[in-house]
């Protein structure tokens, strides 16, 4: 009865709302109490904020815990794995992470996990940021062959350079992991300009280097790009043969819409999205289960066997 609670879709929305809000708030007082004249002023406000934001965590940590268990349909209950699952995850360490320097009353490692750790638990709340991570981890080889073409170009680079200039400049380029940060930043078009080449073969493979960061740098936008749109299609043709399968009895219960409306919070749709696939599928079935000539409704077993996405195929 109390996991059930705990896992009401209304409930989690407006739970899900509120520790949004929470987060924001501990990162504007974070940024505001770096200002030493406003913290020293209203200190004690900055310090009761910290331990009513930081038991929210921990009650929000504990219940997460709780009803990590049981959740998925269909599998034996395994409390105790199904908990250190959630625990051991990625978003698990970083609730804990969130708590555990309070604590231990740590200083400046809280100060540095308040900045690093409490703005990453807004990747929970938020569906386009769960929808990146999902893009990153499916095209996690593909970024490692960019970067990997990446430290190719910065190394050969820094190499070369440095032969030529460390005569000319032997503080600037005093080293190739020295010249390194000279070819870094210029791969990744910053391009500060406080080291630069002067010899003439220096400033050919400036422009060389220059030249490739052009395409270093496009070619992991283009990936993610593609990635994601094709993460959305994948998206919506699942949770379209979701809706098809529950409407192969003509309508939609409560029960069949509350279960979709979790399926849609899983799958990283926008209420809006799922709301209208819901409807669309609604009509086409209705369409489909009536005679276009006198508008009788057709029975199942003389229902044609058509689909969004097969028609959209």
């Amino acid at each position: 009865m109390i996991k059930k609670f705990f896992t009401s879709p209304y409930l989690l929305k407006f739970i899900n709302i509120v520790m949004v809000f929470v987060v924001l708030l501990d990162i504007f007082a974070l940024i505001l109490s770096s200002v030493e004249a406003v913290y020293k002023e209203y200190q004690y406000y900055f310090d009761l904020l910290e331990q009513i934001v930081v038991y929210l965590f921990t009650i929000e940590y504990l219940i997460r815990i709780y009803v990590s268990s049981g959740n998925k349909k269909g599998e034996i209950k395994r409390p105790i794995k199904d908990r250190l699952d959630y625990i051991f995850s990625p978003l698990g360490i970083i609730d804990l992470l969130s708590i555990l320097p309070h604590y231990l009353n740590l200083t400046d490692a809280r100060v540095f996990l308040l900045k690093l750790v409490r703005v990453l638990k807004l990747t929970r709340y938020s569906k386009s940021m769960k929808l990146i991570l999902t893009v990153l981890k499916q095209e996690m080889k593909t970024f490692l062959a960019a970067l990997t073409i990446l430290f190719v170009v910065a190394i050969f680079s820094s190499a070369i350079v440095y032969f030529f200039e460390n005569p000319h400049q032997p503080e600037a380029f005093s080293s190739i992991p020295q010249t390194m940060y000279w070819s870094l930043i210029t791969l990744t078009t910053v391009g500060y300009g406080d080291i630069t080449p002067i010899t003439i073969i220096g400033k050919f493979f400036s422009v060389i280097v220059a030249l490739s960061a052009i395409i270093i740098t496009a070619l992991p936008a283009g990936i993610l790009a593609s990635a994601i749109s094709d993460q959305i299609r994948r998206t919506r043709e699942e949770y379209e043969q979701k809706v098809e399968t529950m409407l192969r009895d003509g309508h939609l219960t409560a029960k069949e819409r509350s279960d979709l409306e979790k399926a849609g919070e899983a799958l990283g749709l926008r209420d809006e999205d799922a709301s209208h696939i819901i409807e669309s599928s609604v009509q086409i079935n209705r369409a489909l289960s009536s005679c276009p000539h006198c508008g009788k409704p057709i029975s199942s077993g003389r229902r044609r066997p058509q689909s969004r996405t097969s028609n959209r195929r």
